[in-house]
């Protein structure tokens, strides 16, 4: 059969029927490997140049996932946590539809009934205008097995797919500190391929149609890796079904040669803690920056991390570092980026619902990420390579000004105790 019509039939194949192949097969894509890769500019907020409360704008990411979306020319699959203070979000939905394309989203709900969209039953509000513009048909919210709450996971995904050819992917959320306002260290990356999208896809299947979540989905049966003809390997796993830390994350620290830079929100997995650590030891230099409240949390391993030699900041941005980002051997030619929504924790592992891609072989992107780590490693100074950093507080850059509850206590800015200083509240510059 000609390479060509492969180009055409396989997409079809992966999407329509379970993935077949033997388990550690590959597909083998015909088409370049095309890809962007896109990063938050928190830099204005961290230099002072922003400052006050976050608002509801859309800064560059938000305008490059809407133009992803907009490009459309049949369908659309929305896999995210919810939405919140986007308004651009609705307006894209309601311009698709006018067009005659589907839209179809699947979200998280955190507390009430089915079919109860209320508010306050989203961690993102926002989420509860969907059903208006969307129709309940096609919305799904997260399910446990007997199809009811509450459940003790989360629908955390943050991916998009268009047409089955493209999608979008990472760390971002649809709210105003994730693309909109970009007040979150975040990147998402945007992967133009059919057998790329498929396996995103499938996974949108399983919730969307299925109605299976966490623990209730299947593996894919078939190839999860996808290679490019320039070498760029790209490879896909879903949690919980696919055991992630073991079967992709451990394997592609261990197989390190010479660095690991990390930005973290949650590292809790003591399993990773214990690989990385092996890394030093194999004298690979490794770097980790991890988010304020994460790191306050008790199972935090942040001592540990440093004790075996591991070289740690802790932001103090205001606004968190959301990355779930790896950058294995960036000068090396066979790097690894590691990108998806998953925090590196038991829960991210075994319960919520989360993607994660490692690619592989390709020098730009790992320049283009070495670059972005680099830039957020020089913005944090040395006094941040100490455990007590504060959230919402006098060490955080604008978090008591930004209208937030940085560190989820229930008290935002002037409330918080950590933005008083000697009796009175700290002032704005």
């Amino acid at each position: 059969m000609r390479a060509g019509l492969w180009c055409f039939i396989l997409p079809l194949v992966l999407f329509s029927f379970p993935l077949m192949s033997k388990s550690g097969s590959v597909l083998f894509s015909h088409e370049p490997f095309s890809y962007r890769l896109h990063v938050s500019d928190i830099f204005p907020w961290v230099t002072g140049k922003e400052y006050g409360r976050v608002g509801t704008k859309k800064q560059a990411m938000g305008s490059e996932l809407e133009q992803f979306l907009l490009g459309a020319r049949e369908r659309v699959a929305l896999a995210f946590y919810g939405v919140s203070r986007q308004p651009w979000v609705l307006q894209a939905i309601t311009r698709l539809q006018q067009r005659n394309i589907q839209v179809q989203a699947v979200v998280d709900q955190k507390r009430g009934a089915v079919g109860d969209w209320l508010p306050e039953n989203f961690t993102y509000s926002g989420t509860a205008e969907l059903p208006r513009y969307l129709g309940v048909a096609n919305i799904m919210i997260d399910l446990n097995h007997s199809g009811h709450y509450p459940r003790p996971s989360i629908m955390h995904h943050k991916y998009a797919v268009v047409d089955r050819e493209r999608v979008w992917f990472g760390t971002a959320n649809l709210s105003h500190t994730g693309v909109g306002a970009e007040y979150n260290a975040n990147v998402a990356m945007r992967i133009d391929s059919p057998q790329v999208a498929a396996l995103f896809s499938h996974e949108f299947h399983q919730m969307f149609d299925a109605h299976r979540f966490s623990t209730a989905k299947v593996r894919q049966a078939g190839p999860r890796t996808v290679i490019f003809p320039d070498g760029t390997q790209v490879s896909v796993w879903f949690s919980p079904q696919d055991n992630v830390v073991d079967n992709a994350i451990i394997p592609a620290l261990t197989a390190a040669k010479q660095t690991i830079d990390i930005g973290m929100f949650y590292l809790t997995e003591r399993t990773i803690v214990q690989s990385l650590c092996a890394a030093v030891a194999r004298e690979v230099k490794v770097r980790i920056i991890v988010d304020a409240v994460a790191n306050s949390h008790p199972s935090s391993p942040y001592w540990d991390l440093r004790r075996c030699g591991i070289s740690v900041k802790v932001e103090n941005w205001g606004g968190k570092m959301h990355m779930k980002t790896a950058l294995i051997d960036g000068k090396q030619a066979h790097s690894r980026v590691i990108i998806g929504s998953m925090n590196w924790s038991k829960s991210g592992n075994t319960r919520n619902d989360e993607n994660l891609a490692i690619i592989e072989n390709n020098h730009q992107l790992a320049q283009e990420l070495s670059s972005y780590f680099n830039k957020l490693w020089s913005s944090l100074s040395n006094k941040s390579q100490r455990s007590k950093i504060f959230a919402e507080g006098l060490t955080s850059i604008n978090s008591c000004f930004d209208g937030l509850d940085n560190d989820h206590d229930g008290k935002i800015d002037a409330q918080d105790r950590g933005c008083w200083r000697r009796g009175s509240l700290a002032v704005a510059r």
